[in-house]
Order: C-alpha cells, then sequence, then structure tokens
C-alpha cells in the first residue's frame, strides 16, 4: 500500500491552501507590476498580455489533462464494483450445483469471502485495516479453492465442478485489479505541475494588471473560484474512499444480501 503526505490530505484542506495562494500571489504580482507601470511602454503591455493569455490556455489543457485521468479512474473504480459484484454472484449460483456437504461449507465460506470484500472498501484509507482486508480475502479464498479442487478430484468430469473453477479464477482477476485501482491514482508530479501552475498563471494575471494599473477584483475572483473548483473536483476524483465524489459499494451491498450475508445499509 502506497501512501505520502500529499494524497493523505482531503482535496477542500489543498484547495483552500491554494486559493490562499492564489490571492496572495496574485496581489504580490499585481504590486509588483505597478512598480513597472512607469517603465513598461504600450508594446510591452501588449506582449505581456499575450503571454498571460497563453499561460492561462496551457492551464486549460493541464487542467483537462489530469481531470480526463481523475475521471478514467474513477469511472474504472466503480466500473470493477459492479464487475466483481457480477462474479461473485456468479460464483456463488454456480456453488449451487455442489453436493452436499460440500455444497453447504462452500457457501459457508463464501459468504465469509464476501464479507471481506465489503470491508475492503470499508476500511476507507486505513492502511493497515485495507491490507488486513486484503490478506483476509486472498486466504478465504485460498480455502474455497481448495474446497473445489477436492471435490475436482473427487469427480473429475462434472462440468459444474470446472466452471466453478473457472469463475473462481475470473473473480480472482477483478480481485487484484481492484487492488490496484486503489493505488492507482493521477500521478503526483502531474498535480504538482498542475498546482504550479495554476500559482505561475495567477502571478501573470496580477502583473498584468499591475503594469495597467487595473486591479480587476472581480475577474480575478472569477478566476480563482473556477480554477479551484475544478482542481477541487480533480483531487476528489482521485480520492474516491472519502470527500464528494466516492464509490458506490451497492452492487456487492446487494450480491451479500442475496447469499444470505447481513449487511448495514450504507449510503453511495
Amino acid at each position: 500500500m502506497n501512501t505520502n503526505w500529499f494524497y493523505d490530505r482531503s482535496a477542500p484542506e489543498i484547495v483552500i491552501l491554494l486559493v490562499s495562494a492564489m490571492f496572495v500571489i496574485a496581489e504580490l504580482a499585481y504590486r509588483a507590476g505597478l512598480r513597472r507601470h512607469e517603465r513598461t511602454h504600450d508594446a510591452g503591455r501588449d506582449v505581456f498580455v499575450a503571454v498571460k493569455v497563453a499561460l492561462l490556455g496551457l492551464l486549460a489543457l493541464l487542467l483537462a489533462f489530469a481531470f480526463g485521468m481523475a475521471a478514467d479512474r474513477y469511472a474504472e473504480r466503480q466500473r470493477l464494483v459492479t464487475d466483481e459484484a457480477n462474479r461473485l454472484y456468479e460464483v456463488y449460483l454456480r456453488s449451487s450445483l455442489l453436493t452436499e456437504p460440500a455444497r453447504a461449507k462452500f457457501q459457508q465460506t463464501f459468504r465469509e469471502f464476501v464479507k471481506a470484500r465489503i470491508a475492503f472498501f470499508d476500511a476507507g484509507r486505513d492502511l493497515p485495516a485495507v491490507q488486513a482486508s486484503i490478506d483476509q480475502t486472498e486466504q478465504i479464498y485460498n480455502q474455497l479453492w481448495e474446497q473445489t479442487r477436492a471435490e475436482a478430484e473427487r469427480l473429475p468430469q462434472a462440468y459444474a465442478i470446472n466452471q466453478l473453477l473457472d469463475g473462481l479464477i475470473k473473480e480472482w482477476e477483478v480481485h487484484r485489479r481492484r487492488v490496484h485501482a486503489f493505488e492507482s491514482r493521477v500521478p503526483d508530479a502531474v498535480v504538482y505541475w498542475l498546482l504550479g501552475a495554476t500559482l505561475l498563471s495567477m502571478a501573470a494575471v496580477g502583473f498584468a494588471g499591475g503594469i495597467s494599473q487595473h486591479r480587476g477584483t472581480t475577474g480575478r475572483m472569477l478566476l480563482v473560484v473556477i480554477l479551484g473548483g475544478t482542481i477541487l473536483v480533480v483531487l476528489d476524483l482521485d480520492r474516491p474512499r472519502r470527500g464528494i465524489f466516492r464509490i458506490s459499494q451497492e452492487p456487492i451491498l446487494h450480491v451479500a444480501e442475496m447469499v444470505g450475508h447481513s449487511a448495514p445499509a450504507r449510503t453511495p
């Protein structure tokens, strides 16, 4: 499980600090521009305005790039929840074709397996709890595999057992993909560059206002709100276990109810 100081901070906390820094930097740059006003001719002002516009355009492209990365990862995590719910129920249905007492033993173990899959998300950012749920998942999975393998040795030609083995393999694949999706996020370098580019663009806006002797308070505030809000969405999408955009576990909770596991109600 990988973590760092930046990712452990909530998205609103980061954006509040960023917005504060944007206002401070824009104001400092504005005052620096005022001192250069007398020494800057009209052509120089036009050139710097063009530079400011170019920086804002590049910032827009960077925002779109980062937003796309975060949105793709969010959609993949949500899709994997649905995929795993389908795989879990598929395994449960196929297990009903086992003969007793193997069927009762398998389904009892399987309920514990579903419980461990729910615990994987419920652990949130508690990394020891996340790792414990992964270890428990893989331990119970091994029990399910051994139970099925024993039945396969006893009845090697049974079609239902072969299908159950195939279902378990598919479930393992989805499990590992969800673990990878948990650790996959927008690279820190991209986020740091986005934040740096935002502050640099606000400095350009403030300096351009200074050399033109026009503070542009309303426009500056609107720009800060739009940039801050967009970056908040990008960061929050990349933190699906907390914040505004949380991944719904409803498909797996529904499977837990169907297989007989009593799971408390949760809001998506």
